[in-house]
Parts: C-alpha cells; sequence; structure tokens
C-alpha cells in the first residue's frame, strides 16, 4: 500500500486532518513508517495492528511509544481497544469475512463513540483479491465463512487456481466470485447493510486503491469532496489505468507462471537427480556387494584351484601307485600262470608216473617201504627185529642189494646199536 502514499493516502490525511490512525497491517513496515512521521508532525496517534510484523518497532518509534502503538494480534481481536477513531488503512487479511467485520466493527465504535464512520482506505480491491479470498492463516477464519482453499497460484482470467502464478505459496481460496468471497465484495456487502450512505471510490492500479467514506464524513470534512475531484482520475483515464493494471498484471503473472514453471521443471530435475543420486548409490552398494562377492569367489575358487592341484598330485600318486600294483599283479599272475602251467605239467607227469608200467611194477616194493618204515619205527622192540632180519632174508639177492634195502639196513644196525 506504501505505493499509492505519495499521491492519494498522504493528500486525504491532509485534507482529513485525523487524530486517531489505525494501520491493519503493518507486514515489513514501509507504510508504517510514513504513517509514522506524518502523525509524529500533525501531533496524531499511530495504531498499527499486525500479529507478526517483520520489522523492529523499536526503530520506528525513536523514543516516542506516546506516538505508535503496536497490536500484535489479530484485527478483530484489537479494533475494539481503540477509540475515536478518524482514519483507518486496511492491509491486512485479504477475505471476506476479516473485511467484512472489520468494517462491523468500526462501524460499531463509531456509535459507541458518538462519532462518525472513519475514512477507510483499502488495498487489493481489484484483482486478484477483489473477489477471491486470501487467508494467512485459515484456522483463524470460522468454517462456515472459509471457502476451499489451497496454496496455489493466481492468473489473470483463470476462475480457478493453478499450479503456478501470482502468490502460489499463500492460501488462496480456489475459486473466484461467488458471495463472501474477496475484499470488494465485503466493502459492497458492508454499504449494503448498514444503515449509514456510504461513497466508495477506487484507483485500479497496484491490485486496486479503495476509498470509503460515510456522508456524514463528507459533511464534516467537505474537503474530501473536493480531494477526490483533484486526486481520482476522470473515467476516460481510469479506463487507462485498469488497461495498464491490466498489463501489468498479466506480465506479473507470466512472469512469476514462467518463473513457477521453471521452478515446478527445476524441482522435478532435482527430485530426479535425487532419485538418481539414490539409484546411483544402491547401484555402488550393489557392485560394492558383487565386487565382494567377486573376491570371495575368486579366493574360493583359489582355494579350490589349490586344493584341486593337491587332489590331482595326490591322484598322481595313487594313479602311480596303481599302475604299480598293476604292474606287480601283472607280474604275479605270469607267475601264478607260470606255476599254473607247473603245476599242470607235474601233473601231467605224475599221471604219466601213476599210469606208468614202472609204477605199476613197482608199487609192491613201494608198500614194502612203507612197511619197513613203519616197521623201523618200532626196531627198538625185540619181536620186530626178528622179523625183519626174517624178511631180510627171504628177499631175492638183487633187492636185497638195491640201495633203499641197504639203507634202510643201516638204519635198521643204528637202531640196534
Amino acid at each position: 500500500m506504501y505505493q499509492f502514499w505519495e499521491h492519494l493516502t498522504l493528500p486525504l490525511l491532509d485534507t482529513e486532518k485525523p487524530k486517531v490512525v489505525v494501520e491493519i497491517g503493518s507486514k515489513d513496515g514501509l507504510n508504517t513508517r510514513f504513517l509514522y512521521q506524518y502523525c509524529s508532525e500533525h501531533n496524531a496517534v499511530l495504531h498499527t495492528i499486525d500479529p507478526e510484523p517483520t520489522f523492529d518497532v523499536s526503530d520506528i518509534q525513536k523514543g516516542r511509544d506516546d506516538v505508535l502503538h503496536m497490536y500484535k494480534d489479530l484485527s478483530l481481536n484489537a479494533l475494539p481497544l481503540i477509540h475515536n477513531i478518524d482514519a483507518v488503512l486496511i492491509d491486512g487479511d485479504h477475505n471476506w469475512y476479516t473485511v467484512y467485520n472489520e468494517l462491523r466493527i468500526l462501524a460499531d465504535q463509531a456509535k459507541q463513540d458518538r462519532a462518525s464512520f472513519p475514512m477507510v482506505l483499502l488495498h487489493d480491491v481489484c484483482w486478484p483479491y477483489a473477489r477471491r479470498d486470501l487467508y494467512y492463516d485459515p484456522a483463524t477464519i470460522p468454517e462456515d465463512f472459509r471457502h476451499k482453499y489451497a496454496q496455489k497460484g493466481l492468473i489473470p482470467g483463470k476462475k480457478d487456481a493453478l499450479d503456478y502464478g501470482l502468490n502460489s505459496n499463500m492460501y488462496n481460496a480456489i475459486h473466484e466470485g461467488g458471495p463472501k468471497n474477496g475484499v470488494l465484495t465485503a466493502v459492497e456487502d458492508f454499504m449494503m447493510e448498514t444503515d449509514e450512505p456510504m461513497h466508495f471510490h477506487s484507483v485500479p492500479a497496484f491490485h486496486g486503491y479503495g476509498i470509503l467514506v460515510s456522508e456524514q464524513r463528507l459533511a464534516i470534512c467537505p474537503g474530501l469532496r473536493i480531494s477526490f475531484s483533484d486526486l481520482l482520475p476522470p473515467q476516460n483515464l481510469r479506463c487507462l489505468i485498469a488497461s495498464l493494471e491490466q498489463s501489468r498484471v498479466k506480465a506479473t503473472a507470466a512472469d512469476l507462471a514462467q518463473k513457477s514453471q521453471a521452478l515446478v521443471k527445476a524441482s522435478e530435475q532435482a527430485k530426479q537427480k535425487s532419485f538418481l543420486d539414490r539409484e546411483n548409490t544402491q547401484l555402488k552398494q550393489v557392485i560394492t556387494l558383487r565386487d565382494r562377492a567377486l573376491a570371495e569367489t575368486k579366493t574360493a575358487i583359489s582355494e579350490l584351484s589349490k586344493e584341486k592341484s593337491s587332489l590331482e598330485r595326490s591322484n598322481a600318486k595313487l594313479n602311480q601307485t596303481v599302475a604299480q600294483r598293476d604292474i606287480a599283479l601283472t607280474k604275479k599272475d605270469a607267475a601264478i600262470a607260470e606255476k599254473d602251467r607247473a603245476i599242470r605239467r607235474y601233473r601231467d607227469e605224475l599221471y604219466s608216473v601213476y599210469t606208468s608200467r614202472s609204477w605199476r611194477v613197482t608199487a609192491p616194493m613201494r608198500k614194502i617201504g612203507t612197511f619197513v618204515r613203519r616197521v623201523t619205527s618200532l626196531a627198538h622192540r625185540p619181536r620186530i627185529r626178528g622179523m625183519i632180519k626174517q624178511v631180510y632174508f627171504l628177499l631175492p639177492g638183487f633187492m636185497r642189494n638195491s640201495h633203499r634195502v641197504q639203507s634202510l639196513k643201516n638204519r635198521f644196525k643204528s637202531k640196534e646199536l
């Protein structure tokens, strides 16, 4: 609202010459500094209302707390505490419920103080908040008076809030228009419901500057009518200003939309980058695990290779031992085969002997020999010795002279000795 100070606000205050000024919505204090300087120079008092001002009040007061009174509260709570108000600047919570009730409280205070309704200067009586609510803190607005809202942007000509555009970070009513929606709607509803005649003028620049003044106030300060004639533009110039404002708003909205889209794109790129970074991190983890698994596998393969080499050496030794045993077995098999052949040959020879004529002829002699061996073993007995002698002399001469009989005879003699 500070943009209107030099050309509208200050001239109107100079005409009105208020003693009690109220500022609703001070934000960063730019307009507050102008008002403080004015009140200091004109022996007036300034009441500033803002629940969360972003400036240091002491920097403006400069030790004079009799000029500036700060209320860090909602306007609907602080206004009833202030009386005999002459001028009010409304640039606080831009929604129907707040603005309408601010005007109602001002009207009630004026009746209570037996004074005229104060001159009210309002900001945002044109697009975007003329017909759309803005909630700085939605929780402070009763649900029955709160439209559906979202942190979405506003574009001229678009009834619905979008994902980009003006004030996309604020809680804007999703739909534009309709009853009890917007700052200008609140002013119009108040003017229709109050029993005191009101006059409203606006300048369609910088989102709209509105002047609300009662007939009684104009009667007390007739200079305001002259100021309106001097300050407010004629219809043709007003149309030009409205056209320029529309172009400015469209350019601003387009720039904001472009920036919002760029931010959305950057946000998407950041999300994509974050996603890719997470994927890359996970991939690195997988690669690390894979490399670790490969290293373990290589170690295992190395151990298995060593074990395989050891087994191959053991197998070679075993094969060598088996080969040696095979050779030994082959030799033994050959020896056994040779022995088998010898046995067969001996058997054949024995068979030849057993089946020969000489074997059959000498059979009695073999029996006699067997008998003699048995008798010899009993030669120590006298009876047996006598029988042996008898047999000996009964033998034919060629038999008694044979080597075998002579050998038995010698053995028999040794037994006698």
